[in-house]
């Protein structure tokens, strides 16, 4: 019988770190393949409504859980450094044994940035950061040295261990049909929300295509 992998992304808004790790575990007994958590600082709604941050979060779940996978859904490139990120996930892959999927965007909420005094450049700009951030994650899940002169991002002899064996899959999420062909041409998957993705699937696979990638 063919096995459909159902994850599930449990709100990180308004809820304790301890609720929300015995959720994982419930959700894990009861065979999901996946939990997710959302990646942002402030709620979308309130600004003042607590929110758990999601990297440490996926370290504990990975040391509360044995079998599930575990993804943000979806990390803002513009809310860390990609090398900084790099060693984040590459240590959450180690405690996972190799459980960790790494979703990743360019970002869509320009209150948290105000909030916390981020840069948040129009979408182009931040595309240009998204290309540059996972050139830097995957140069450093090699273990380096790693020498990179982007236009963006630098490294120099950058080190990086350890190496996550295997190397998390770069899932990008992306709402438009630029953003699908963003995915098909630079991460190892897409998501998007399911209310689009009739409209988007056709976009994301002729991409694939049309970059020999399919």
């Amino acid at each position: 019988m063919l096995h459909i992998p159902v994850g599930l992304n449990l709100s990180s808004i308004g809820v304790s770190a301890a609720w929300w790790l015995d959720a994982a575990r419930e959700a894990e007994k009861a065979g999901f393949d996946s939990i997710w958590i959302w990646d942002h600082f402030v709620s979308r709604g309130r600004l003042d409504d607590p929110v758990l941050e999601c990297w440490t979060m996926l370290a504990a779940a990975a040391t509360s859980t044995s079998r599930v996978r575990l993804g943000s859904f979806v990390t803002n490139v513009m809310n860390r450094h990609p090398a900084v990120l790099a060693r984040m996930a590459a240590t959450v892959a180690e405690l996972s044994a190799g459980r960790l999927e790494l979703g990743i965007g360019a970002g869509g909420h320009p209150a948290e940035h105000e909030a916390y005094g981020i840069e948040f450049p129009p979408r182009p700009q931040r595309a240009e950061h998204l290309v540059e951030g996972i050139e830097v994650l995957r140069r450093l899940f090699g273990g380096g040295p790693v020498d990179y002169e982007g236009r963006l991002y630098r490294l120099d002899g950058a080190h990086a261990f350890p190496t996550p064996d295997p190397a998390p899959r770069i899932i990008l999420g992306g709402e438009t049909a630029a953003g699908a062909r963003f995915a098909a041409r630079h991460a190892d998957a897409w998501t998007c929300f399911g209310g689009r993705l009739d409209a988007l699937l056709p976009v994301f696979e002729a991409e694939l295509a049309a970059v020999g990638r399919r």
